[in-house]
């Protein structure tokens, strides 16, 4: 009996190729975006608690002096590193702390110097805040004692080939903040270091380090430190102790009224300060639920294609259902049939899935920054997830069929009275091209954002910012500078980045700073409101500031103003409009332009030259510079757009994801198109004998799907506004899309949906109506 349904089962498939080829496409798709989500998610989820066991681990959060007074709250670098030696000492709830300290550092090998990011100073007690495993070596003692250090196995697969690097030493140059008569700078110092201990991090978590020294407790917090590097601390608290009531207990102290308390497991997910050398990595949780949603969604609009097709071919081949039941078959046989059948189709289009993740996942990988590989899927809950998705895809689309099935009597069935599609069915078809709509809607106005972000500043995109890194000799750097005037294709250019170079705090004093020469005014078209540029013939400390400068700190007559900054003499020379230097979701914060230490040259070149201007500039610097590392470079479009990097990842992501719906939604409304063609052959001969024109039957056979799509599209709108407005609003400067842009996706979505059909309503209404006569 089952090899008998199994014929029938492949029988039928073969006769109807359009229903099976999108049935499975629909399934296949569906599996594609949900099982990589859902991968992705439960492994994120599994990084951020990669640390067992370590529930009473707590780091902390606070206003950063970056934003003055911003209220953003950001894990970690707090400033100062010793938060931990003080809780403990003035509450027994603190039981142990635990301080990093990241060290700017390049490693000196075969006479070059290459930067390097994760090295960092730690406390000897990390092991039990990080709990690595190790390949070799005592962790502990390697950071109790001088001049050791503890690599990664990935680094030191990436600097000797191999992991066994024990006894290994490594010649770092180390910036360190020096002291002298009129203040401070900082200097490089040669040291030497031996490998003592290799710590694997195969197993991937959310602590960013590569390198670790050890810190003693009483070099911790010592003044010149903090000004290079940044402090992460870290406490444990008492078994018996929440951190809610102990976070409540230390914000009365008005020595910690602005911390905030972190647990450790959920780290991962909260924002990093934004360094190169975070300790700890961070993943936005925005980005893990618009996916996961937008994966679910693309699994039910699968699925609606496979009920509305199998739907209408069950209405096809009732009249051979009703003969089975006459032959007893029951109605538990029935449904195991259609279950068994739909169970084939799945498993089919898993298969396919699969392969095609395998294909896809460096794509993946690279897209999400993430590390997932093949057997991720089938370990963990990710395993599960999978059971589930698949027992959904089967029982869901044949219990519904069956069950409309069943609501019929049998002498309908077998005089084929039954043709009405239910109305769920087209409320499906509805509910895929709104959801289409929504998605689409809302890339739109991603896509609006992200472009204005890149462009905010006029001709953002000819601007290449030229960055010599720290390893560049000093002198080349400025010869290669002086010889740029030489390459034709670059129209201007001046010292000094169009963004934020950095802040300063000075008691009530807080600014961003740019350093720069005076170019820079005319470069960037920057316009005054009062006074002008400095020169190079102007007094010395002259600065310019810009207009949140005035109103923060209430100046009646700003240009001529004199202020102390950090025991430096400062005068205001001119007052430029605002402009935007940092992230768009933080609002300007007042601006010190200043004539000095200037490193960053930028050029502006057009667009259409930039390729061969840059080629010039690469030759140029190696013959100034041959035995240098090769400067880096980017357009202020891009280094806008770096900053957003969670918005970019977003946009691609829905982007992907919104074509997909609409081209399953595009193949669902096609199979439903060919049969509804299919069922009105005769009504449609009938109307041609009767005079009607083949643009006519055409329009007829298209109505009633525009309707449906122009339905959708006025569900859509509503949903679409709300999400895009939720999503937007945390952008303090932003652009909003036009009444156009809506009707503008409104008719994409309609002409796409026509352009489905037309195909198949032309085909039919050019038939020769007695042909159809005749076989009807």
């Amino acid at each position: 009996m089952k090899v008998i349904q199994l014929k029938m089962m492949f029988r039928g498939w073969m006769r109807n190729k359009v229903y099976t080829v999108i049935s499975i496409l629909s399934l296949t798709v569906g599996l594609v975006c949900s099982v990589l989500m859902a991968g992705l998610v439960t492994n994120e989820y599994r990084i951020a608690n990669v640390i067992s066991d370590n529930d009473q681990w707590y780091s902390f959060k606070s206003k950063s002096e970056f934003y003055g007074d911003s209220e953003r709250e950001i894990f970690g670098s707090i400033g100062t590193g010793s938060v931990g030696g003080l809780l403990q000492s003035r509450f027994p709830e603190v039981t142990d702390f635990c301080v990093f300290h990241s060290c700017v550092a390049k490693i000196n090998k075969e006479g070059r110097t290459v930067s390097v990011n994760g090295f960092f100073e730690v406390t000897a007690n990390m092991e039990k805040l990080c709990k690595p495993r190790l390949l070799g070596g005592d962790l502990r003692q390697t950071l109790s004692r001088p001049g050791e250090i503890a690599v990664t196995r990935s680094f030191a697969l990436g600097i000797f080939g191999r992991d066994n690097v024990i006894g290994e030493r490594l010649r770092f140059d180390i910036s360190k903040a020096v002291r002298v008569a009129n203040g401070l700078y900082t200097e490089f110092f040669d040291e030497t270091y031996t490998i003592t201990a290799v710590i694997d991090d195969s197993e991937r978590g959310f602590f960013n380090y590569k390198i670790l020294k050890g810190l003693p407790e009483k070099e911790i917090d010592v003044n010149l430190k903090s000004w290079q590097g940044f402090y992460y601390t870290f406490v444990q608290l008492d078994k018996d102790v929440t951190g809610k009531a102990f976070e409540k207990k230390m914000r009365a102290d008005s020595a910690f009224h602005e911390l905030s308390l972190v647990p450790l497991k959920e780290i991962y997910f909260t924002p990093g300060s934004g360094n190169d050398d975070d300790l700890t990595l961070s993943r936005s949780p925005m980005l893990m639920y618009v996916g996961i949603s937008i994966a679910l969604a693309v699994l039910i609009i699968a699925c609606f294609n496979y009920i509305n097709l199998g739907m209408t071919r069950t209405l096809q081949r009732l009249r051979n259902t009703g003969q089975q039941m006459i032959f007893g078959a029951s109605k538990q046989q029935m449904r195991m049939h259609l279950m068994t059948e739909t169970g084939v189709q799945v498993f089919l289009a898993l298969g396919i899935a699969l392969l095609l993740i395998w294909k896809l996942l460096p794509r993946f990988n690279a897209l999400f920054e993430s590390r997932l590989i093949m057997p991720d899927f089938f370990s963990g809950i990710t395993l599960w997830l999978l059971l589930v998705i698949l027992l959904f895809m089967i029982l869901f689309p044949s219990l519904y069929i069956f069950s409309r099935l069943g609501e019929e009597h049998l002498s309908r069935i077998l005089k084929q009275e039954y043709s009405r599609r239910p109305r769920l069915v087209t409320s499906m078809v509805v509910a895929q091209f709104a959801v289409s709509i929504v998605l689409l809607l809302f890339v739109v106005n991603v896509h609006r954002q992200m472009d204005f972000i890149a462009h905010n500043r006029p001709g953002a995109e000819s601007i290449l910012l030229l960055d010599e890194g720290e390893s560049a000799d000093e002198q080349a750097w400025n010869v290669f500078c002086e010889k740029l005037n030489t390459i034709p294709e670059i129209e201007k250019m001046t010292k000094g980045s169009g963004l934020a170079e950095g802040a300063v705090s000075n008691n009530d004093w807080f600014v961003s700073i740019i350093n720069c020469d005076e170019n820079y005014f005319d470069f960037y078209n920057l316009q005054f409101i009062a006074g002008g540029p400095f020169t190079a013939h102007s007094p010395k400390g002259s600065v310019v500031v810009n207009e949140m400068f005035v109103k923060k700190w209430n100046l009646k007559e700003p240009v001529g103003y004199n202020f102390d900054f950090n025991g430096e003499n400062r005068t205001i020379c001119g007052v430029v409009h605002d402009f935007i230097i940092e992230d768009l979701t933080r609002a300007i914060t007042p601006l010190m332009i200043i004539p000095e230490y200037a490193w960053i040259s930028v050029v502006k070149v057009a667009p259409e030259n930039q390729k061969a201007a840059i080629g010039k500039m690469v030759a140029l610097w190696k013959e100034v510079a041959p035995d240098q590392p090769l400067f880096s470079w980017e357009t202020m479009s891009d280094a806008y757009l770096a900053f957003h990097r969670d918005e970019q990842k977003m946009m691609q992501m829905v982007s992907v994801f919104a074509w997909i719906s609409l081209i399953l939604t595009c193949l669902g409304l096609f199979g439903l198109a060919w049969y509804s063609v299919e069922n009105r052959m005769k009504e449609i001969a009938l109307r041609k004998v009767s005079g009607a024109t083949e643009s006519q039957v055409v329009g007829l056979l298209c109505n009633r799907f525009m309707k449906w799509i122009m339905i959708a599209f006025l569900i859509a709108l509503p949903i679409a506004f709300y999400f895009t407005q939720e999503w937007i609003k945390h952008f303090i400067y932003r652009q909003e899309a036009t009444v156009w842009h809506y009707i503008g996706v409104g008719v994409f979505a309609l002409g796409i949906g026509v352009l489905t059909v037309i195909w198949q309503s032309w085909r039919a209404a050019v038939r020769n109506p007695v042909d159809t006569l005749k076989r009807e």
